[in-house]
């Protein structure tokens, strides 16, 4: 089963889960200009949104092979710029999905859409900052 830390019921959020971005990486991505990184993440964040919802209509379909396809892309992306925790949820949707299990799945398909709010916000902040 898939474990998120921090599951906070009452809430309905995860307080553990961390973006853990690595802006190094982002940035070396793009050639080190930072004033591409906001457009840079603003895509990221497009195609990662696209992922996720490829991921929850096969979840709702029981298409296991959909969820592990979607998943295995946004794993790959998340790499490339540096967003471990994305990647980190991503990479264990994408095992779970292999196994033909979906215990588990909704909560990090839930994990997933909570990283990319703060993916968001991450990206409300650089803009303002531009």
């Amino acid at each position: 089963m898939l474990q998120l830390k921090g599951l906070n019921q009452q809430k309905g959020h995860k307080e553990a889960l961390e973006i853990e971005w690595d802006m190094d990486l982002a940035l070396e991505q793009i050639g080190g200009d930072e004033e591409f990184l906001p457009l840079f993440l603003e895509k990221f964040i497009k195609v990662a949104r696209k992922d996720l919802k490829r991921m929850k209509d096969a979840f709702d379909s029981k298409d296991f092979a959909g969820v592990r396809a979607a998943a295995h892309s946004l794993k790959g992306s998340s790499s490339s710029f540096g967003m471990k925790g994305i990647y980190e949820v991503s990479r264990k949707i994408e095992e779970i999905s292999r196994k033909g299990q979906f215990e588990g799945l909704s909560e990090g398909l839930k994990g997933l859409n909570f990283l990319l709010e703060r993916a968001e916000g991450i990206l409300r902040e650089l803009k303002k900052d531009n």
